[in-house]
């Protein structure tokens, strides 16, 4: 591999350890046994039938997935402190990210929409995407 594709190398396992997969699969069976339930609740052996809210299973199932997962990283970057302490192989390195969006940039040229999450009553507003990787240039 050359190195300037070695450069932009994207580290798999980092990103499995901060979305943390395997907690995101097990919660997404759980929304699944949730639905199941409701539908066996509603209609017994008599409702519409798998095919019809196959849809609903897939969807939620994925909902969940990533709203997880990207709890989990954001539950990282506000724990950035403690988990140096109490778990030192997850902390986020600041350094690394911020070279992986740099790396982003340099690789992405197009337009990059920003997503505002502001938490009620906190005063914190998270803002990823464009507005992130313009601050590191």
């Amino acid at each position: 591999m050359s190195e300037s594709s070695n450069k932009y190398r994207i580290d798999i396992a980092a990103f499995l350890s901060i979305i943390r997969p395997q907690n995101c699969v097990i919660g997404g069976l759980t929304v699944i046994a949730g639905i199941a339930i409701a539908y066996t609740t509603q209609w017994g052996s008599g409702g519409p039938g798998l095919p019809s809210i196959l849809d609903l299973f897939v969807y939620s199932y994925l909902t969940y997935f990533f709203v997880a997962a990207g709890g989990n990283v954001v539950n990282d970057i506000f724990d950035v402190e403690v988990d140096k302490i109490n778990r030192p192989h997850r902390a986020l390195k600041l350094d690394d990210i911020l070279a992986g969006v740099r790396a982003f940039r340099a690789i992405y040229t197009g337009d990059l929409v920003t997503e505002t999450m502001l938490l009620a009553g906190t005063g914190v507003g998270i803002l990823c995407g464009g507005t992130l990787g313009t601050a590191v240039n």
